[in-house]
């Protein structure tokens, strides 16, 4: 399902999707996140020796701009429900990343 596919993870975290898509075989990830846990999940990227694959990018979805001229992708990620559905939620996130990056 990943294999060769380009993927947005929306609110990374520590990055764990991120490097589960990029073990399953996605060419490339974008891993945002707007807190400074992006921080975290770069270390964490670096340590799994999957810089090449997956990018960390400090941003809200809202205001991302992929880079390199990519102009959507393939699938998107994200654990969006925060915990006990009431901190963090971001399905509105989610469902605007979708409007703007799912080809």
């Amino acid at each position: 399902m990943f294999e060769g596919k380009t993927v947005l993870d929306v609110g990374t975290g520590s990055g764990a999707l991120s490097i589960w898509c990029a073990q399953a075989g996605a060419k490339k990830v974008y891993a945002v996140e707007y807190t400074d846990m992006a921080k975290h999940a770069k270390n964490l990227v670096a340590s799994n020796g999957l810089s090449d694959i997956i990018e960390v990018i400090q941003s809200s979805v809202e205001d991302l701009d992929l880079p390199c001229g990519e102009r959507g992708v393939d699938i998107i990620v994200s654990e969006w429900m925060g915990y006990i559905l009431l901190r963090e939620s971001m399905l509105d996130s989610v469902i605007r990343a979708r409007n703007k990056w799912l080809n």
